[in-house]
């Protein structure tokens, strides 16, 4: 995680954020052969808290799987934003996100 100054409030929250995350992907009908993959996303949080910047780092041999999950961190609501020095500032965050198994 490439955090600066205090932690982002979601970190606090990571299962909330995986949940959402897993929420919007089994929103799709992802194959079988997808479940349990991995892909990896990097992306910012501006001054704002709005996320930007989103790019797949490593992904699965489905390209429609990897635009779901990139899709789903565009999508993320605002985060509080880093702060130093009592001055928000862009953090980048790498984040690996494992395929869910739409049956469950």
């Amino acid at each position: 995680y490439g955090l600066v100054g205090s932690e982002m409030c979601i970190r606090d929250r990571h299962e909330a954020m995986y949940k959402y995350l897993v929420s919007e992907i089994k929103k799709n009908d992802i194959p079988y052969t997808a479940f349990n993959q991995k892909v990896t996303v990097r992306f910012s949080i501006e001054l704002d808290g709005s996320v930007a910047n989103v790019e797949m780092l490593s992904g699965t041999n489905d390209p429609l799987v990897n635009y779901w999950a990139v899709q789903a961190v565009v999508d993320m609501p605002n985060w509080t934003p880093g702060m130093q020095d009592g001055n928000p500032v862009r953090i980048y965050y790498t984040l690996p996100i494992k395929m869910p198994d739409n049956k469950r």
